[in-house]
């Protein structure tokens, strides 16, 4: 594996001078701490300049304090040329510097369907595409202020989450199938999930469900029968229950229609998000006075979930007080939901 270098501030002169032709170097006494410590593969790029203007870019693949032990010249389309002691020397970013490091970043990336084990040196891109729901401990040892890890779910199979958690266990997101997550260590040798924070989502976690038939004898507040899913990313639809018991924390935006075929007539009919068994949003349906028309309405609300034990559900319904009741058309009936933030 090819690893370029970085390091701010790396600059000296030539402690002595080099031929068109020398594969080594030596800046000044004390300098060689400046540039990156490199080992194995590891290697950084440098610009030499000498007094008239002139400079060739090396590539240099070994170091031992103030020696370059091992160097490439003329690297990016210079000319190899005699320098001088105190010719300037320093790493700056080159065009393949920077290709180098946007190709490794690619390169390094752990790609597998395992959950791998993570530490202070795994690349910042985790890309999997597991078989079954999983979880992926954060490393805590070593880990600097500011490391990065991008977990991406290539799974294409509802249910197959990847559940990031702390080194201490605590959950700290869960990337749902074509989904991911971004996190940023807040502080050295993070433990928990308040160490960590999320700087980017991809894909965010959503539901629908539809009735598999049509659903007779409604009277408010009856539990749709909301039990064919046609899709459930996180897998946290109860479709035995009809309901909706997220496993992420945070705000959550729901949509219901519950359409009729209207066996008779009735003054209003109502539909209702139920939270925790609860009333936590209603709205009127539309309604007809003619029997045999078809009536129905349509609610959306933001409700905020625990993602441990808050759920939601849709009843709907006539009015009791009007004594009829009405059949959900199966065909024209859903409830679905979709993440929207902490």
């Amino acid at each position: 594996m090819t690893d370029i270098q970085f390091k701010n501030n790396a600059y000296s002169t030539l402690a002595a001078d080099i031929s068109a032709v020398s594969t080594s170097l030596s800046v000044q006494s004390g300098d060689g701490v400046l540039f990156p410590a490199i080992s194995g593969s590891q290697y950084f790029r440098c610009t030499l300049y000498d007094a008239s203007g002139n400079l060739e870019i090396i590539k240099v693949t070994a170091r031992t304090v103030d020696s370059f032990g091992t160097i490439v010249r003329g690297e990016e389309g210079t000319t190899a040329r005699a320098f001088t002691s105190g010719d300037r020397i320093a790493l700056q970013l080159t065009d393949e510097g920077i290709r180098d490091k946007v190709g490794q970043e690619i390169n390094d990336a752990v790609i597998q369907a395992a959950m791998p084990t993570l530490d202070k040196d795994s690349p910042e891109y985790i890309v999997l595409t597991p078989t079954a729901a999983g979880t992926l401990p954060l490393p805590t040892t070593g880990v600097p202020d500011g490391k990065r890890f991008c977990i991406v779910n290539m799974a294409t199979t509802d249910g197959y989450v990847i559940t990031v958690n702390s080194s201490g266990g605590n959950k700290v997101w869960k990337v749902a199938p074509g989904g991911l997550v971004e996190v940023v260590a807040l502080q050295d040798a993070p433990t928990t999930a308040a160490h960590w924070a999320i700087v980017r989502l991809g894909a965010p976690p959503s539901f629908k469900t539809t009735m598999a038939a049509d659903q007779s004898s409604m009277s408010f507040p009856t539990l749709a029968n909301f039990d064919t899913k046609a899709w459930d990313r996180l897998g946290d639809y109860d479709a035995t229950n009809k309901r909706f018991l997220p496993t992420i924390a945070g705000l959550w935006r729901f949509y219901t229609n519950v359409n009729s075929n209207a066996s008779g007539a009735a003054d209003a009919a109502l539909v209702s998000f139920y939270k925790n068994g609860a009333r936590e949003a209603a709205a009127t349906f539309h309604t007809h006075t003619v029997a045999g028309e078809g009536r129905g309405g349509n609610l959306e609300a933001l409700i905020d979930m625990n993602g441990t034990s808050d759920y939601v559900d849709v009843r709907a319904g006539y009015d009791p007080s009007d004594g009829s009741s009405f059949t959900a058309d199966s065909g024209d009936c859903y409830f679905e939901g979709v993440f929207i933030g902490g």
